[in-house]
């Protein structure tokens, strides 16, 4: 284990799972080493590591083999940032105990995000503030909860790669989200008895009142939650909600009514599942069917159904019946969602499916391998590939990951399932590099090797803070889908790709759509050769040939989060609780001095003290200190505790400059007190100036003398009368 730069990381921790779930960690040794035994012998072993310093990292498509050592060689690890903040209810008092949980997130081509191991848990100190343990680059999602309180999302889309990021405070709401609405049909009209219910969450379902008004009730904050409605006789419909607004669902009669029939009795047979599945063209004009659909369905018994569609288009309807019969229908639903006349599925016994067929049968092909060692065969392909299959992997380079099935072998010959072929076909084997294959539907003289290429190249203009996170990612129009990460010195290589037209896109962590699933599979052949994907660096894969010197911007489109890459600048100065105060309610630590706001009652404290912006105690001293901040964000931050309303730019901006101004004179260390609108160095003599309120003139400053005197700030600053008999003249 070591970071980007070859350093050794010896406190790193390896998780990973064993054959029967049982959970395996070791820790890796002096020299950054690990044996990790009890492992599993698959095609699929996860890895996670973590490190203090450094953000957690995941090998996901590791083959071991049985009895065999996999040797991983050097896996680097990338920085990362922690996050801090302080959580606090709707009047700022700090909520101790509140629980912010961290859900780890891993990437498939940069927009699909699942669970990346197990989440890391803290809660808040009696100050509601608490710090996070070392996080990666927008592959997480922080949530915080307390008793009585709303869960919340933790906003976090601005990130730093390094450091420490401050949130400042967060918000609970002590009151639930409520959210109202209506269900009605296309005219209009209301819909009664509907269910609705939220997509996510284990929040019970309600029914819609005769008026068609609803109300659903949840604690779960962490999200815009999207609400479902649906009855028998519609198509589920659903909206997205804000906080307690009302939102109207609209259903749709959109249904198709079929019959399910016996081909050799010429009876209707009993409907058990079904499906209506998508189809599209293909790269070279082919149909394909989608094979993942959200499918509604209802049978109305004597073997009639009815199935909601949403769109328009070119479907296939899969039906499985009863005493092991099946059927399947290719139907045509015109632009004007007008569903076709009732129709008739004829039902039989499954029979062997041929080249361009999409599903798996129970039968079995068995061919010879290319090799005698164990090894782990992978099946590409359109038919079941329907989004890409990615991991987004940093310090370790990363193989072709989109695979269909994987076939795991332990013997000269391969098993598969009749129908499983297909044009792609991976093997991996001990000590061996990646080969590429054919198989023939019909031939059965084994593996036909197909002919590849190499190529190496750099990408461009990499932000050194992002070294570690950008990746390269080479695609064609075949189900071919691989990726290789970045070395430090911006190179990527790919060994072995099959001949071919391919495009190339350099990305980090933060682009979460940089490859969109209808861009993935809707691939126009006639465009391709032009315009391999927009944007994309266009290559030419020859056999045997190796292309090197290929150079790619990192430029990618797409959605960013708004990754705050860290800038070379000077510290700000600002103003932070001394150790030396006296006369203080304040216990804090390192928090900020909020800007005095004085009102005409200065001999209450508010015209010669601080107020502390975390536990919002007084004090009297201040000293001046460096802080990673910028002078804006510490205003957004007080200002956010101080004033009513919305808070304005041109507000931060006049406070920025009246601090800059205030500040301007003093270094850092300085000792500082306020005085009626002015800020005076703690051991300034022979005091005269106008401020705010009244004139003041004195040889030294109470806040200085109370350190040998504790009582003498209050006795002269908090006399109203000292006030008064200087005060200006008011009109």
């Amino acid at each position: 284990m070591t970071d980007l730069h070859g350093r050794v990381l010896r406190d790193a921790r390896v998780f990973s799972h064993g054959p029967d779930r049982t959970p395996l960690e070791v820790r890796v040794d002096d020299d950054g080493n690990f044996v990790m035994h009890g492992v599993g012998a698959g095609p699929e072993v996860r890895l996670w590591i973590d490190e203090d310093d450094h953000a957690r990292l995941r090998l996901h498509d590791i083959c071991v083999f049985p009895n065999q050592v996999t040797d991983l060689g050097n896996v680097a690890m990338a920085q990362g940032h922690r996050i801090r903040l302080r959580a606090v209810d709707r009047a700022g008092h700090p909520i101790a105990g509140a629980m912010l949980t961290c859900e780890f997130r891993y990437r498939h081509m940069a927009h699909t995000v699942q669970q990346n191991g197990p989440n890391s848990c803290w809660t808040t100190d009696e100050r509601g503030m608490c710090t996070s343990p070392m996080l990666g680059l927008c592959d997480h999602d922080l949530f915080i909860e307390a008793d009585g309180y709303r869960r919340v999302w933790v906003p976090n889309d601005s990130q730093p790669l390094c450091g420490t990021v401050d949130l400042g405070d967060l918000v609970l709401v002590d009151e639930p989200l409520i959210v109202r609405g209506r269900v009605v049909d296309e005219a209009g009209l209301p819909v009664a008895q509907a269910r609705v219910e939220f997509c996510l969450g284990e929040i019970e379902p309600t029914q819609s009142a005769d008026d068609g008004s609803f109300q659903l009730v949840t604690w779960d904050g962490t999200r815009t939650h999207a609400v479902t409605a649906s009855k028998r006789g519609y198509t589920t419909a659903w909206s997205g909600e804000e906080d307690d607004g009302q939102i109207t669902i609209r259903l749709e009669a959109r249904w198709i009514l079929g019959r399910a029939i016996d081909v050799t009795t010429d009876e209707p047979v009993h409907v058990v599942s079904m499906q209506l599945l998508p189809m599209y063209r293909g790269p070279n004009g082919e149909l394909l069917v989608a094979h993942c659909s959200e499918t509604q369905w209802e049978d109305l018994g004597n073997g009639r159904f009815q199935i909601g569609f949403r769109s328009d288009g070119e479907y296939r309807l899969h039906a499985v019946c009863a005493n092991g019969l099946e059927g399947r229908f290719d139907l045509v639903v015109p632009e004007d969602r007008q569903p076709p006349p009732e129709f008739v599925v004829p039902c039989a016994e499954p029979v062997n499916c041929d080249e361009n067929d999409n599903d798996d049968r129970e039968t079995e092909r068995e061919l010879p391998l290319p090799t005698r060692d164990p090894v782990c065969v992978t099946r590409w392909g359109w038919a079941r590939r329907n989004a890409p299959n990615m991991d987004v992997r940093r310090g370790c380079a990363t193989h072709a990951a989109s695979p269909v099935t994987w076939l795991w072998c332990e013997r000269d010959k391969l098993r598969f399932p009749h129908g499983s072929s297909g044009p792609w076909f991976t093997v991996d084997a001990p000590g061996e590099p990646r080969q590429w294959y054919h198989i023939s539907p019909t031939q059965d003289d084994g593996f036909l090797p197909r002919p590849t290429g190499s190529l190496r190249g750099r990408v461009m203009d990499i932000h050194p803070d992002l070294v570690g996170h950008v990746w390269v990612v080479a695609f064609c129009n075949a189900p071919i889908l691989v990726e290789s990460r970045v070395d430090v010195d911006g190179s990527f290589f790919f060994p072995a790709l099959p001949v071919g037209i391919y495009g190339l896109r350099a990305g980090d962590d933060s682009c979460k759509t940089l490859f969109s699933e209808h861009e993935a599979l809707r691939l126009d052949e006639f465009d391709w050769a032009a315009n391999p994907w927009p944007g994309a660096v266009r290559v030419e894969v020859d056999a045997g040939r190796h292309l090197e010197e290929i150079e790619i911007q990192h430029d990618p489109t797409g959605v960013h989060l708004g990754v705050c890459v860290p800038r070379k600048q000077r510290a700000t100065k600002y103003l932070f609780k001394s150790d030396l105060d006296v006369r203080s309610g304040c216990k804090c630590k390192d928090q900020l001095a909020m800007f005095p706001r004085q009102l005409d009652c200065p001999w209450c404290g508010c015209g010669w003290r601080f107020t502390c912006s975390s536990c919002r105690e007084t004090y009297v001293i201040a000293e001046v200190r460096e802080t990673d901040l910028t002078l804006e964000d510490i205003g957004r931050r007080v200002l956010d505790h101080d004033l009513y309303g919305e808070l304005t730019d041109d507000e931060v901006h006049e406070w920025c400059a009246s601090m800059e101004r205030a500040l301007e004179y003093f270094e850092v260390g300085d000792l500082v007190a306020y005085l009626d609108g002015t800020h005076i160095p703690l051991d300034a003599t022979r005091i005269r100036f106008d401020g705010h309120y009244a004139r003041h003139e004195l040889n030294e400053l109470p806040q200085a003398r109370a350190r040998h005197d504790p009582a003498a700030v209050d006795r002269i600053l908090g006399d109203a009368e000292y006030w008064r008999h200087r005060a200006h003249e008011q009109e």
